[in-house]
């Protein structure tokens, strides 16, 4: 199985030995960006330009968290390596760090970048986050738990 996201604002999961989809999930406002699965494949999540991330079951196809945490489109989220947080970033130069188990706001928020975050990603030992930016520069923070 995997996933793809459109400008139509769907997912699609695929079912690689058929090359067939199996389910069309919904639920962005405009089209989705960035696609992964957590560690156990149990869940995916996406990133929009509707400014949000989403947590979606697999099997079910539904919506189990909206990640508010952007003023402007969400580029990329990604989930730690055990699947119990995540970081996002996005054109308001923010990275959010995010408990899953309280999705309401993110557990802090860095906006010190002067450019757009690109992009994001866990270094292996879930303590610190990399982010890159349209700019090119590459920073990392701290998130000792």
């Amino acid at each position: 199985m995997f996933a793809t996201g459109s400008h139509d604002r769907t997912i699609k999961i695929w079912d690689a030995n058929k090359s067939k989809a199996t389910a069309t999930l919904k639920g962005h406002e405009k089209g989705v960006w960035s696609i992964v699965y957590d560690p156990t494949g149990a869940r995916l999540m996406t990133s929009s330009p509707d400014f949000t991330a989403r947590i979606w079951d697999a099997k079910t196809g539904k919506t189990s968290a909206v990640l508010n945490g952007h003023s402007s489109f969400c580029y990329k989220a990604v989930f730690d390596s055990e699947g119990l947080n995540v970081a996002t970033v996005g054109a308001d130069k923010v990275v959010n760090y995010w408990d899953l188990r309280n999705t309401k706001t993110p557990v802090f928020s860095m906006n010190d970048s002067p450019n757009v975050l690109m992009s994001c990603d866990f270094l292996p030992n879930d303590q610190q986050i990399v982010t890159t930016s349209i700019g090119g520069e590459v920073s990392v923070y701290s998130v000792k738990r």
